[in-house]
């Protein structure tokens, strides 16, 4: 996709929240989804970015609607696909299923929690669900806990 972005004169970006970038790395249970919203609008503003498109899936659309409210004015559009939308004063915890939810309620002895075997519960299947689960990292439970302003 990006090849042929170019080739049309668009460019194109993939990014990932701090913390994954490098597949094996884990964020470190300090981080939430602020640290993630600022890193998205430090990556628009600093490489001054316009027209931008921001797109989500699943807990990222926590975090592209935060980053939208404070660079709005760069941006041409917004995708969320199978995304949350945080209304305010919400957590992911409270928009998610109860196993989910206890799940990361017995999560804070680390901090973290890992999901292995979560999409495979939800359809995907096979080599594809083999893949995703070995590429599944410790998630930041305050990522789920802190609540938008």
């Amino acid at each position: 996709m990006a090849d042929s972005s170019r080739l049309a004169g668009i460019g194109w970006s993939r990014r990932r929240s701090p913390g994954w970038a490098s597949g094996r790395t884990c964020s470190p249970p300090t981080w939430d989804f602020d640290t993630h919203i600022t890193d998205i609008v430090n990556v628009i503003h600093w490489e001054e970015l316009s027209d931008a498109v921001l797109v989500g899936h699943s807990y990222a659309g926590y975090v592209v609607s935060g980053a939208a409210e404070q660079i709005a004015g760069s941006l041409k559009a917004i995708g969320l696909l199978d995304a949350f939308l945080p209304g305010t004063d919400s957590a992911m915890i409270d928009d998610t299923t109860q196993g989910l939810r206890d799940a990361i309620n017995a999560a804070p002895k680390t901090g973290t929690i890992a999901l292995p075997g979560f999409l495979r519960r939800r359809s995907l299947l096979g080599s594809d669900a083999d893949w995703v689960d070995e590429l599944c990292t410790p998630h930041p439970v305050k990522t789920y806990t802190d609540r938008t302003p």
